[in-house]
């Protein structure tokens, strides 16, 4: 008899929580959803967000992270050490979102002043760590702010899982 209570009660629960889930994702039906991860830079003053996530479609696009930390302050003075940082800067938002380097999907560089004989093997170096996805390197003749010297941004597929959790909370 207990054992059949208990049968009874998991199974209104589970009922419960799939209505409340199915009830969640139908009225929270908002297609992109916003993400500034707190360790990222505040970008809001600056008009714009860090990631958008396509909730339909279960891709995250992170705009274009620079060799910039928390404070605000340009990390690096030279092309290698920028991508490090710019590097950390896409990590963190890959985990804001559950993703990882397996994940991504496309990746725009810009490069100011882009000289292939010198910079090439360098950003060759970050596509490889960022696990070679499908890339495009562009040299561009300045950047958002004075000092930066480089900008990636990347497309990512999240988990369905994430999503739900996103639209959820």
């Amino acid at each position: 008899m207990a054992r059949a209570a208990f049968l009874f009660l998991a199974l209104i629960f589970c009922f419960h929580t799939t209505q409340a889930t199915w009830f969640c994702l139908r009225t929270n039906n908002k297609r992109v959803r916003i993400i500034n991860p707190p360790t990222l830079f505040d970008p809001v003053p600056f008009g714009f967000s860090h990631i958008a996530v396509d909730t339909k479609n279960f891709v995250a696009h992170v705009a274009g992270q620079v060799a910039i930390n928390q404070t605000g302050a340009i990390i690096g003075d030279t092309l290698a050490e920028q991508l490090v940082e710019t590097e950390r800067n896409l990590l963190f938002a890959l985990d804001a979102v559950e993703a990882d380097i397996s994940d991504i999907t496309r990746v725009n560089a810009f490069i100011l002043n882009f000289d292939p004989r010198t910079d090439l093997s360098t950003f060759m170096m970050t596509g490889k760590r960022l696990g070679s996805p499908v890339t495009t390197l562009i040299s561009t003749g300045a950047l958002a702010i004075e000092g930066l010297l480089v900008e990636i941004e990347l497309d990512a597929v999240v988990s369905r899982s994430f999503v739900r959790r996103l639209i959820c909370q």
